[in-house]
C-alpha cells in the first residue's frame, strides 16, 4: 500500500533511464517522450552539457542560502535580461507558482492597488494566490475563499478589453494557454491590451513558465508578439528538470522589493543556477532557436495534413512552435488517441481539457521523431471513432 497522498492519477509506468528524446521503463520498454515532463526537459534526457554542469556543480557548495553572494545567480540574471533587450532584474525561487506569487507581491507593492486582471482559460499555479488568478473553476471549489480582488476577462475578446480601468494593479497573461490546450493569443489583441494597460497605468505580467526558454522558437514567447512586459515569470525548462523558478521585473518597479519584502530559502542556490546557466547558454543560441523554428514548421505542416484528412474528428490545431494542442470534437476520441499513442506506439503526450492532446516535444527533437509521431497519429485516426 502506497504511503503517498493520492493527489495524482499516476500511470503504472516507472522510468528508469533516459537518453535524448527517449525514456526507458522498468520493463525495458522504450517511449518517445513528447511530453518533456510537461515542458520541462527541453534538452531531453542525459544531455551531455547538463550532465557536465551537474558534475561540476556537485563538487562545490550546493546550497549556502541567500544570506551570501551567489555569483551563478548574478550571471544567470544578466544573461536572461540581455536576451530580452530590456532592463530587467531577477528574483529566483523553486517553481512557477512561486514565481507568480512573487510577481503578485511586487506589482501590489509598487502600484499600491490590490485588484488583478486575468483571463478565461489561464493557469498560473496552485498556491492560494496563484490559484486566485487561475480560471479553472473546478480546482477552486474546495479552497474558497480565494483572493477576492480578481476580475477575469474573456481571452482574445476585444470587447472585454473595454472593461479595463485604472483600478487594477496588473494584468496576468499567458500568451499561449497551455493547460487549456495550447490556445495562442491573437497578436492584435495583445497589442491592444498593452496599449490600454499603458494608458491606465496597469502593469503587465506575462507568465512564460511553459512558453519560455525556446518553446515557441524564440527564447521568450513575448518576442513573437512585439511587446515588452513589466514583469515576466519563468520555471519549467529553466532547469531542464532541476527545480528553479524566476520572476523578472523591469527597473522602474524592481526597487519595490527591499530586504524582507520577499524571500526563498532554496531559491537560486549555486547548484540549480549552475545548471540553469548551462540551459540558457544552449537554448539561447540563434542556431539552436532557428532549428526549433524549422522543425516546428515541419511538424506543423505534417499535422495540418492529418487535420485535413480527418475534418470530422479533429476540430482544430492550436499553439505555437513546439507547444501544440490537437483539439478533437469528442472527448472519447481524444481519450482513445491518447491511450493508443501511449500503449500501442509508446509515445508520451498529455490529455488536457478532456478533448485536447497537448504535445510538448523536447526542443532537440528531429524530423524523424516528428515523422514517427505523425505516422502513428494517422494510423490511429483511421481506426478511431
Amino acid at each position: 500500500m502506497s504511503r503517498l497522498i493520492g493527489n495524482y492519477n499516476r500511470f503504472s509506468v516507472e522510468f528508469t533511464s533516459g537518453k535524448g528524446v527517449y525514456l526507458e521503463d522498468s520493463n525495458g520498454n522504450i517511449f518517445l517522450d513528447f511530453l518533456s515532463g510537461v515542458a520541462v526537459n527541453s534538452l531531453g534526457h542525459s544531455h551531455p552539457k547538463i550532465l557536465k554542469a551537474i558534475t561540476n556543480a556537485a563538487k562545490k557548495p550546493i546550497h549556502v542560502s541567500n544570506f551570501f553572494q551567489i555569483s551563478q545567480q548574478e550571471v544567470l540574471a544578466k544573461k536572461i535580461s540581455k536576451i530580452t533587450d530590456g532592463d530587467y532584474y531577477g528574483f529566483f525561487c523553486n517553481s512557477g507558482t512561486e514565481a507568480n506569487e512573487a510577481a503578485m507581491k511586487i506589482v501590489r507593492k509598487f502600484s499600491g492597488k490590490n485588484f488583478f486582471l486575468a483571463f478565461s482559460g489561464g493557469f498560473h499555479g496552485r498556491t492560494l494566490g496563484a490559484l486566485s488568478i487561475t480560471y479553472k473553476q473546478k480546482i477552486h471549489k474546495d479552497f474558497l475563499p480565494l483572493l477576492p480582488e480578481v476580475k477575469f476577462l474573456e481571452f482574445n475578446n476585444f470587447n472585454d478589453l473595454k472593461k479595463i480601468n485604472s483600478k487594477f494593479s496588473a494584468v496576468f497573461l499567458e500568451l499561449i494557454q497551455g493547460e487549456s490546450g495550447a490556445i495562442a493569443a491573437d497578436k492584435k489583441w495583445v497589442k491592444k491590451l498593452f496599449e490600454i494597460c499603458k494608458k491606465n497605468q496597469i502593469l503587465t505580467v506575462i507568465d512564460e513558465i511553459q512558453t519560455g526558454i525556446g518553446r515557441t522558437g524564440k527564447f521568450f514567447a513575448f518576442q513573437n508578439f512585439g511587446v515588452q512586459p513589466d514583469v515576466f515569470t519563468l520555471a519549467k525548462a529553466l532547469g531542464n528538470g532541476f527545480p528553479i523558478g524566476a520572476m523578472f521585473a523591469n527597473k522602474k518597479i524592481t526597487n519595490s522589493f527591499s530586504p524582507g519584502s520577499h524571500g526563498s530559502t532554496f531559491g537560486g542556490n549555486p547548484f540549480c543556477t549552475s545548471v540553469a546557466n548551462t540551459v540558457v547558454d544552449e537554448i539561447s543560441q540563434e542556431k539552436f532557436l532557428k532549428n526549433v523554428r524549422d522543425n516546428a514548421n515541419y511538424f506543423w505542416g505534417k499535422l495540418e495534413k492529418i487535420y485535413k484528412n480527418f475534418p470530422k474528428k479533429i476540430q482544430k490545431i492550436d499553439g505555437m512552435g513546439l507547444l501544440i494542442g490537437i483539439n478533437f470534437f469528442e472527448d472519447k476520441i481524444a481519450k482513445k488517441v491518447f491511450e493508443s499513442l501511449k500503449n500501442e506506439f509508446r509515445i508520451l503526450v498529455n490529455l488536457t481539457s478532456e478533448k485536447i492532446i497537448r504535445v510538448l516535444p523536447p526542443l532537440i527533437s528531429q524530423k524523424k521523431h516528428f515523422d514517427f509521431f505523425c505516422n502513428a497519429l494517422s494510423k490511429i485516426m483511421k481506426n478511431v471513432s
